[in-house]
């Protein structure tokens, strides 16, 4: 335990002491990225988990052993760029370029975290970023407001019935993921367009498209969502 307690410190003083050679005037290593949803980094929001997020965010930092250390980084750090004989190609080839903050993939990634929230039932959620710069490292913060989600409330197939009892009744006696309580959510809604799509083609109508059929969604007070399938 001891040695591997060395072994740690001697790497991290190495990368220390060589982080800025393969840097330009004006970079900043990615050091890390942290989330924090409702002001809390530990919160729980049903429906939206840390894990997607992190994996929908553009840049991530350089790869650490143990969640510490960079080891990668550090023996790439370890060459000389302006050297490129055996010795520093060969520590350059195994080893990780130092990952570059860059502000338009920070930009991007606010758009995909706002898009995936969005998607998942939270329509008024906010989203936004700061960096923390500290000597040539850059932590970014993803600062998430959810607000409030949709409720589904009823879920009426009233106007195909109107129209044909034949497909109504086809629809409501296949079992349906879909229910009163759900948060309203784009996903659902196609998913539930799509079971539609499929009973119908078991039972006959093969030409029957997903297409045709449109989603009226009437919200009323305490946020609590109406949907209507049209055919």
């Amino acid at each position: 335990m001891f040695k591997n307690t060395i072994l740690i410190t001697i790497c991290l003083t190495l990368s220390s002491c060589y982080s800025t050679r393969h840097l330009e005037k004006g970079d900043f290593i990615l050091k890390s990225n942290n989330i924090l949803v409702n002001n809390q980094k530990n919160n729980i929001v049903k429906g939206i988990s840390k894990k997607e997020i992190r994996n929908i965010i553009k840049q991530n930092p350089n790869k650490k052993i143990i969640g510490l250390l960079p080891f990668h980084l550090v023996i790439y750090n370890l060459s000389n760029p302006k050297k490129n004989n055996w010795v520093h190609s060969y520590l350059r080839k195994i080893g990780e370029k130092p990952i570059k903050l860059n502000t338009l993939l920070i930009d991007k990634s606010v758009n995909q975290i706002q898009s995936h929230l969005e998607n998942n039932g939270y329509f008024t959620s906010t989203v936004t970023s700061n960096i923390k710069y500290n000597n040539r490292y850059g932590i970014v913060t993803y600062n998430i407001s959810t607000g409030d989600s949709y409720i589904i409330d009823t879920i009426n197939y009233n106007i195909i019935k109107e129209r044909n009892q034949e497909l109504y009744s086809l629809i409501k006696s296949n079992e349906t993921d879909l229910k009163a309580g759900d948060i309203f959510t784009y996903q659902s809604i196609d998913q539930e367009r799509e079971r539609i799509e499929n009973v119908l083609h078991n039972n006959g109508y093969y030409k029957f498209s997903k297409e045709n059929i449109y989603v009226e969604a009437d919200s009323s007070k305490n946020q609590l969502i109406n949907l209507n399938f049209i055919i």
